[in-house]
C-alpha cells in the first residue's frame, strides 16, 4: 500500500488519497455485529466464488449514520466530493514479519507451532499469520477458515513474479460485487516454520490488500483441513496444527454431533470446553465449515469465518426473520467495490449451548453462498480458543472470557 502523494493527503473508503481540504470528520464506530443462519435450497458456489467467502466483511470499516453518497475523483483533482461525507479508511494494524524462510520439504514440518496475530481495530478484529511463497517473505495473510480457498492479492502475484496458468470466472463478493480473478500455481510456500505442498491459488486485486503494508491474502480452509484438525488460541497467539498434512479427500460433507472425545487431548487441554457440532462441506478442493447459530427463535447455518473481522446476517434471511433495524449504515469493502450497508440487531442469539451477546450487524448480500450468516471474529475470539475438526465436524470452544 503506497504513502499519499503529499503531505496531509489521507486515505478514503474509495481505495483513493484525498487532499487536507476534502476531509469531512465522520460519527464514531458503531459496535460489531452478530450472525445468521443458511438459506433452505442454497445452491454450491463456483470454483470462482468459493475462494471469496472470507472477503465478505473481511475489510469491514467504519459505520455511519448516513448513507456513502460521494463524488469519486482522482488525487490531484481540486474539487470536494459532493453528498454526504466520504468515510475515511480504518487502518488494518498489519503486522511485520522478520526474514526468513523454511526449507525443509513438504510433509515434514519443522514445527505444528505457527504464530498468529490477533489484530484489532476498533470492534474489528482479525487473525494473521506468517506465510512464504518460492522463499520470499514471510508475507501477512489473514487466517480465514470462511475462505473455501486460499488467496493470493495480485499486486502481491506481480511483485513476485508469480506465474499465472489459467484465467478463472469472475470472482463474487457481498452485494453481486465481483473481479476479474487469474489462477497461479505455488510450486513452494509455507506456514510459518511449516512447508505446505504445492497447490493452485486464484489471484484477485482485493480492496486495500498489497505487496506491502497491507494484508497479502488469505490462508483459507482448504490448507487448514489438510491437517485435520487446529487450534486458534486467540490468547496465546497461536496457531496449532493437529497433524502432518494430508489430501482433503473426494467431495464430500460431514456432520458432526458434538461428540467432546474425538478431539486429540494436546488440541484441547485439561480444561473445560464446549463441543458444537460443525459441518464441513468439500467440494473440488475447496473446504467450507458451517455451524448453526439459534437466531429469531430457530437454528440456521452460518459460515465460520474467521476472515470476517465482524459478524454479518443475510439480508434475505434478515428481511424473512425480520430482524429489527437500527437506523445506522456501515461501509463494508469486499470484492470490487466499497458500499454502505444497513445494519440490524441480532436480538437473542447463541451458538450450540453458549449464548451470545445480542449485538447489532451488517445487513449484506451473501448470494449465491447460501448461508444465512457469518460467524466472525469478533464473537470467536471471545472464547479464548477454538479447536475446527475438519474430518470428524466438531468445533470446540474454549472457556468464554
Amino acid at each position: 500500500m503506497s504513502g499519499p502523494p503529499a503531505s496531509g493527503w489521507w486515505l478514503a473508503s474509495d481505495g483513493r488519497w484525498y487532499p487536507p481540504e476534502a476531509w469531512a470528520p465522520v460519527p464514531p464506530a458503531a459496535p460489531a455485529a452478530p450472525h445468521p443462519p443458511d438459506r433452505p435450497g442454497g445452491r454450491e458456489p463456483r470454483r470462482a466464488i468459493g475462494v471469496l467467502v472470507g472477503l465478505i466483511v473481511v475489510l469491514a470499516v467504519v459505520a455511519v449514520a448516513l448513507p456513502l453518497v460521494a463524488e469519486v475523483h482522482h488525487p490531484g483533482a481540486t474539487r470536494r466530493p459532493t453528498g454526504a461525507p466520504i468515510v475515511p479508511f480504518r487502518r488494518i494494524n498489519v503486522p511485520t514479519y522478520p526474514p526468513g524462510c523454511p526449507s525443509a520439504a513438504p510433509g515434514h514440518p519443522a514445527s505444528t507451532r505457527v504464530p498468529m496475530d490477533v489484530v484489532r481495530s476498533g470492534t474489528f478484529i482479525w487473525e494473521f499469520v506468517p506465510v512464504c511463497i518460492d522463499g520470499r517473505g514471510p508475507y501477512p495473510f489473514i487466517l480465514d477458515t470462511g475462505a473455501a480457498g486460499s488467496l493470493v492479492d495480485a499486486a502481491l502475484a506481480r511483485a513476485i513474479g508469480l506465474p499465472t496458468t489459467a484465467r478463472a470466472d469472475r470472482a463474487r463478493g457481498v452485494n453481486d460485487c465481483s473481479a476479474a480473478a487469474s489462477v497461479s500455481r505455488i510450486a513452494a510456500w509455507a506456514l510459518g516454520p511449516v512447508p505446505l505442498a504445492a497447490q493452485e491459488v486464484q489471484t484477485v486485486a482485493v480492496p486495500f490488500f498489497g505487496a506491502r503494508d497491507a494484508p497479502a491474502g488469505l490462508l483459507g480452509s482448504d490448507v487448514l483441513a489438510r491437517f485435520g484438525t487446529v487450534r486458534l488460541d486467540f490468547s496465546s497467539h497461536v496457531l496449532l496444527l493437529g497433524g502432518r498434512e494430508g489430501p482433503v479427500g473426494a467431495d464430500r460433507s460431514v456432520a458432526g454431533t458434538g461428540d467432546r472425545s474425538a478431539v486429540p487431548r494436546a488440541l484441547t487441554g485439561t480444561g473445560p470446553f464446549t463441543p458444537v457440532p460443525m459441518s464441513v462441506v468439500v467440494r473440488d478442493g475447496y473446504v467450507r465449515p458451517l455451524v448453526d447459530v439459534h437466531i429469531a427463535g430457530s437454528d440456521h447455518p452460518f459460515v465460520l469465518d474467521t476472515g470476517a473481522g465482524t459478524s454479518a446476517v443475510d439480508r434475505e434471511f434478515a428481511a424473512v426473520v425480520s430482524l429489527a433495524g437500527t437506523g445506522r449504515r456501515e461501509v463494508i469493502s469486499g470484492v470490487a467495490c466499497t458500499i454502505a450497508v444497513p445494519i440490524v440487531g441480532s436480538g437473542r442469539w447463541a451458538i450450540g449451548p453458549v449464548r451470545l451477546g445480542p449485538r447489532p450487524m451488517p445487513d449484506v448480500s451473501l448470494g449465491p453462498i447460501g448461508a444465512s450468516g457469518l460467524l466472525g471474529s469478533d464473537e470467536l475470539t471471545r472464547f479464548g480458543w477454538i479447536v475446527l475438526d475438519y474430518r470428524r465436524g466438531e468445533l470446540l470452544l474454549g472457556p468464554g472470557r
